[in-house]
């Protein structure tokens, strides 16, 4: 096999070196059980949950990083750090909403 792809697409594509060839067995065994567990309906439904709010989560945060500023002089510019903090607490809802539907929709489960 060399360094040549496998032709079973389940295989793992070894690099080059004759070191990388002593644990191929073991290498392609957890490649197939992370292929079978990325198949799992319940981790791919936590997954596009964890994905979905994303955004939101970096957007709660830069408003957390507002309502704090390191520097004096950005207190000055910005708005009451009670008008960030309830963007922050806003945003903090939606992620919980937004994971939770995520989750449902991936997992295809009628809602409570």
């Amino acid at each position: 096999m060399g360094g040549e792809l496998a032709r079973d697409p389940l295989r793992v594509k070894l690099a080059r070196r004759p070191a990388a060839h002593e644990n191929a067995e073991v290498r392609e065994r957890l490649h197939a059980l992370g292929h079978a567990l990325g198949k799992q309906p319940h981790l791919m439904a936590v997954r596009d949950g964890v994905v979905g709010s994303l955004p939101l989560i970096l957007l709660g945060s830069l408003f957390l990083l507002l309502a704090q500023p390191p520097w004096p002089v950005l207190s000055r510019i910005l708005p009451a750090p009670a008008k960030l903090l309830a963007g922050y607490q806003a945003c903090a809802g939606l992620v919980s909403r937004m994971w939770s539907y995520c989750c449902r929709v991936t997992s295809k489960q009628p809602a409570v």
